[in-house]
């Protein structure tokens, strides 16, 4: 049996600037990825594609934006061949099939599902996420010892991985999970409440000060104040600053003091910039930033309320910046040249011992020269 996590694109162009880089599938949210996750729920190889390997080997698709759970599972799994699940709003869910043809007769699922369409949602989902795969870890290992220096409590939901360096912090996980990655670093005097998922080999600077729920992939720098967000691997919030209910690419880095709004002075519905209309649509009371892959926000930088930044951006300006920021922006007005781009993001990974590979410099060039700087 194979295992393939789709998306429609109609689907995937909701979550850009996140998508523009990696298909939704290969997002990191709570302790794993999405695809990860399914990996570990399920015990099988699960490929992030619609590519079909073998015309005669069975096949489950799974919609990518489905979160998995035991009974959506066991639905998956019952599934006559070729029969597509679907939910009340028509989204297809999963389907079984060996033809890998395009004429189904569909079936509705019997079960609660929580279905993801927007990065609002995933936001707030996040603390759920990080419990059901919290419990998916302690059924695995256990918890290593906490040192008596740090400040627990409730530390039965608790988590915390080899080899961590964890001395004279404060973890309050009262009303939620807290899972501290391999090799990560929690400095003395961070304060830490639950939900929070801390990647490996990543490091919570001294005195930040972290609200549920948030989570990281690898090699992650968090510093100053943060309240609900995912930052995929190998991003910075390292220094003072505030930044919320935000989701941050990999390789991002903030300037100290660069801060963002996620309420607006009217307390009204925020607009986020939809790529597919090209304008912005209402959300929710409270929404700060998406910002995809290899960007970059300058110093004391004033990010609005409900911005969304493209990928490959080195963000500076003065006053508060533009909701809407393109790929490739240079500033905010101008572009980017590509070499230099690529030249800056491999400067940025090479503080953490990587660098782009030809395939990731590839998409990005396709990114450059086949959508518009508007």
């Amino acid at each position: 049996m194979v295992i393939i996590l789709f998306e429609e694109q109609a689907q995937r162009e909701k979550f850009y600037p996140l998508t523009f880089t990696k298909p939704f599938a290969e997002l990191h949210a709570g302790i794993f990825s999405i695809k990860e996750w399914w990996e570990k729920f399920t015990k099988q190889k699960v490929i992030s594609s619609n590519e079909i390997l073998d015309e005669q080997e069975e096949t489950i698709y799974i919609n990518a934006h489905l979160l998995p759970n035991e009974n959506i599972w066991n639905e998956i799994q019952n599934l006559k061949t070729d029969e597509p699940l679907k939910d009340n709003n028509g989204n297809t869910l999963a389907r079984k099939t060996l033809l890998h043809g395009e004429k189904f007769l569909s079936v509705k699922a019997n079960v609660n599902v929580d279905f993801i369409e927007t990065p609002q949602q995933l936001l707030q989902h996040h603390a759920k996420i990080i419990e059901q795969q919290f419990h998916l870890i302690i059924k695995e290992k256990p918890s290593q010892k906490i040192s008596s220096t740090n400040n627990i409590i409730k530390e039965e939901n608790i988590f915390v991985d080899e080899n961590v360096e964890m001395e004279y912090a404060t973890l309050n996980a009262k009303e939620g999970f807290i899972y501290i990655g391999a090799n990560a670093v929690v400095m003395e005097g961070s304060a830490i409440r639950s939900a929070f998922a801390l990647g490996e080999n990543s490091v919570v600077k001294m005195g930040a000060k972290i609200y549920g729920a948030v989570s990281t992939g690898r090699k992650c720098t968090l510093g100053g104040e943060i309240k609900n967000t995912i930052f995929q691997h190998c991003s910075n919030k390292a220094h003072d600053g505030y930044l919320g209910d935000s989701i941050i690419g990999s390789w991002c880095n903030f300037g100290a003091g660069a801060t963002n709004s996620n309420v607006k002075n009217t307390a009204s519905n925020v607009g986020v910039y939809d790529y597919h209309s090209k304008q912005f649509l209402p959300t929710t009371k409270k929404f700060g930033v998406l910002l995809g892959d290899y960007s970059r926000v300058a110093i004391n930088s004033s990010i609005n309320t409900g911005s969304s930044i493209g990928a490959a951006c080195n963000v500076f300006g003065a006053g508060l910046l533009p909701k809407f920021i393109p790929n490739f922006s240079w500033g905010v007005d101008e572009k980017y040249e590509f070499e230099k781009a690529v030249e800056h993001i491999n400067n940025w990974m090479a503080f953490k011992q990587e660098q782009l590979s030809e395939d990731e410099i590839q998409t990005l060039k396709h990114i450059f020269e086949t959508l518009d700087f508007q």
